[in-house]
């Protein structure tokens, strides 16, 4: 069993939701330490930071994924991203020889 002062030591090398203030806390996780590393300003939001901007940022990676016989894909839309009215979003992978319709949406859909 690791001893707290090796675990204090693994935790110190993870981004933690602490302030140079001391604010905050230790996360001992399960959590994703890699969107922590890319998102610094949601671990640690600026003192500044009121929180009233929408998000504008979704991962396809948060979506399910549609799995057809010839590939799949992901989507974003309105619905995941409120902020993007006029903007949809895929990620597809074809197999070989997999064909994507030829479709088209209706608006807000």
């Amino acid at each position: 069993m690791d001893s707290p002062k090796q675990n204090r030591d693994i935790l110190d090398n993870i981004p933690q939701p602490i302030r140079n203030n001391g604010a905050g806390g230790y996360d001992t996780g399960p959590r994703d330490t890699m969107r922590d590393l890319e998102n610094p300003d949601l671990l640690v939001p600026p003192i500044t930071d009121a929180g009233l901007l929408p998000n504008m940022k979704f991962s396809f990676s948060d979506t399910s994924m549609t799995l057809n016989f010839g590939g799949w894909s992901r989507v974003i839309t309105v619905r995941e991203l409120p902020i993007a009215t006029t903007l949809a979003g895929v990620n597809m992978c074809l197999t070989p020889g997999g064909v994507r319709e030829l479709h088209w949406h209706q608006q807000a859909e």
